[in-house]
């Protein structure tokens, strides 16, 4: 990276668009070595807007190649989350995001077949990875740190990988208690 910056990122943000929107689920190992090669605020933004792109191509393929076919193929858990969506907007989508309920490229294939707008669901999928994708890319940042296996025991180590396990089942927890709550009332 230091060497070649410009083609490093490029490369980088190609990997990492190309590989959501192909629905390989490599995006939180990307955004932990963007944390390690371009550091915390670069690492998070490259990381985020390549997310949220590629999420965004992959919502757009679905749509406009495999609307009719995916249509066809409906189930049940397809249709908690559009009763949900249809009733939350793109607020579900923000918590989706926010929360591991459902593996990302479902997401991205389940909302295309939504009726939501591209720019909706680009800035809803941005604003809804931004936590988890900064916990990630941080956690590259202090892995960066380590240089001998002393290092592997610290403070900072512990805490952010407790936040990495810990902070989904939280959320998963109140995502839970919302939006079954509304759904029943």
């Amino acid at each position: 990276y230091l060497s070649y910056p410009l083609i490093t990122t490029i490369i980088f943000c190609t990997v990492y668009i190309f590989s959501v929107a192909a629905f390989i689920p490599i995006s939180s190992l990307l955004s932990i070595l963007a944390g390690v090669v371009f550091g915390l605020l670069k690492g998070t933004i490259l990381a985020l807007f390549s997310a949220s792109l590629g999420a965004t191509i992959s919502f757009f393929f679905v749509r406009s190649l495999f609307y009719q076919s995916a249509l066809k193929f409906r189930k049940k858990r397809f249709e908690k989350f559009s009763d949900n969506f249809k009733a939350h907007g793109s607020t579900y989508l923000f918590a989706v995001r926010m929360v591991p309920v459902f593996p990302f490229f479902l997401v991205n294939i389940f909302m295309a077949l939504l009726p939501i707008k591209i720019s909706q669901f680009f800035l809803a999928s941005f604003l809804g990875m931004a936590p988890m994708t900064f916990i990630f890319v941080y956690t590259g940042t202090v892995l960066d740190q380590i240089n001998s296996y002393k290092d592997i025991l610290t403070l900072n180590l512990i805490v952010t990988l407790s936040l990495i396990g810990c902070i989904p089942i939280f959320l998963k927890l109140i995502f839970n208690r919302n939006f079954s709550q509304k759904q029943d009332d």
